[in-house]
């Protein structure tokens, strides 16, 4: 027995060796990576995740089927129980976080009871404690979306297809970076309009995938002038037409199967998008149509909504420092006066979804104090609260227990919900944010 489980261990590593060289490997020759274009990805500390380590790992741990595994441990309540147990800081942390929750607990509770939630969202969902996981949850709400589908419903595209969602945050008079054109026909005809644009055009543009959305796709590329593209031609041919032919894989993921279920009949595309000034980007959990806390990918870190920061690191799930006032951290001091509106346009776009848990990334300018756009939205973030997921979870369960809340109509999907229409949910509450959004210029 001892021997045959020694063979197999080192089989494994052997493959494990194995995929490590082939990565390496692949990063230099296959058309999804081409170096020149991994040039223009854009800045920030999504893009820097592409590094060559960072892409060998994520190989390695998705041969070995662990990835969704690892995530779900670090965002379970039981990791948070380990880590205070070693270190003082994530006792502070925790500490912040339980006082903050219950700061912020009536605020949200009183939000959900005058909150309408799409049926589309209701549907499926059993929650019968509030120590259910935030991982449990999420999976609930991917299978809700999966099997909905199966029914017919394409809800899901206001989210999973990011040509509709930029439709959908257009036509709902949301501010975005404008959209040049989105094409979803053939790869050769975006292409052929991409060769052709003009040397006048407003640089930088971003070429975005529509039916590639995970960050692990690293679909995105910034382009800063007709010569880039010009010089580039036969990169950006391979780029295009690899990326238009792929099916997403969620692998990062414990509910991969569900998500990828909802990609794979997308119709493939690309969008062309204006860039933003002086960009920063700050990811708002919204629940139950209040924002929660946001973090700040450039600087790596969470701020929340009584004015403090902690600081983290990309390569952890935790946060490594205790909590302090934002005003003490020079970096990131500069965006508290801009806080209130971007708490306000987060929220906006959720309420117009109906939607009870979503993330919603602003983009803010520290040259402009006026520039705020949506960047886009998610609904099964994985992006690391620190030692707030115990709480935000516990937020988002529950309203569906008491059941304080209100069921908006399902008749309108939601990717094709309109505010000229007048019929949108939590419409006076989503118009008053929008005009308080403009107000505060």
């Amino acid at each position: 027995m001892m021997g045959r489980i020694t063979v197999a261990f080192v089989a494994k590593t052997f493959a494990a060796f194995i995929l490590l060289a082939s990565t390496s490997w692949w990063m230099q020759h296959d058309g999804e990576n081409i170096p020149t274009l991994a040039d223009m990805r854009p800045e920030g500390a999504t893009a820097a995740a592409w590094s060559a380590m960072d892409a060998q790992v994520k190989a390695l741990l998705g041969f070995m089927g662990v990835t969704g595994y690892i995530e779900a441990a670090f965002m379970h309540p039981s990791f948070a129980t380990v880590q205070r147990f070693f270190y003082a800081e994530s006792r502070a942390q925790y500490d912040h976080a339980q006082r903050y929750y219950e700061e912020q607990r009536p605020l949200v509770l009183e939000s959900a009871r005058r909150f309408d939630l799409h049926g589309y969202w209701s549907k499926h969902m059993k929650v019968d404690s509030a120590d259910i996981s935030w991982t449990e949850l999420l999976t609930q709400r991917v299978r809700s979306m999966r099997a909905q589908l199966e029914d017919g419903r394409e809800d899901h595209r206001v989210e999973k297809d990011k040509c509709d969602m930029l439709r959908w945050l257009e036509r709902n008079e949301f501010p975005i970076p404008k959209v040049v054109g989105i094409w979803q026909g053939e790869a050769e005809e975006f292409l052929a309009d991409l060769f052709q644009l003009p040397s006048n055009s407003s640089w930088p543009l971003f070429a975005k995938s529509c039916h590639l959305t995970q960050g692990v796709e690293d679909s995105v590329r910034k382009i800063r002038s007709r010569d880039q593209i010009l010089e580039h031609k036969e990169d950006w041919a391979a780029f295009i037409k690899q990326k238009w032919s792929k099916k997403t894989n969620d692998a990062d993921r414990i509910f991969s199967d569900d998500s990828n279920a909802l990609s794979r009949d997308l119709t493939p595309g690309f969008v062309l998008q204006h860039g933003f000034p002086g960009v920063m980007e700050l990811k708002v959990l919204v629940i139950w149509g209040r924002a929660y806390v946001g973090y700040f990918i450039e600087n790596e870190g969470v701020v929340c909504r009584d004015g403090t920061w902690e600081q983290g690191e990309r390569a952890r799930p935790w946060s490594t420092g205790a909590p302090v006032p934002i005003s003490q951290v020079p970096e990131v001091a500069w965006v508290e006066d801009r806080l209130e509106r971007i708490w306000m346009l987060a929220e906006a776009v959720a309420l117009a979804a109906g939607n009870d848990q979503m993330r919603v990334d602003i983009f803010v300018s520290r040259q402009d104090p006026q520039a705020i756009a949506v960047n886009e939205i998610s609904l099964s973030s994985g992006q690391s609260m620190y030692m707030h997921t115990e709480f935000v979870t516990k937020l988002w369960a529950e309203p569906y227990l008491t059941g304080n809340f209100r069921i908006f109509s399902a008749g309108v999907p939601v990717h094709k919900l309109d505010v000229k229409t007048g019929r949108v949910p939590n419409y006076q509450a989503f118009q008053s944010a929008l005009h308080n959004v403009a107000d505060r210029r």
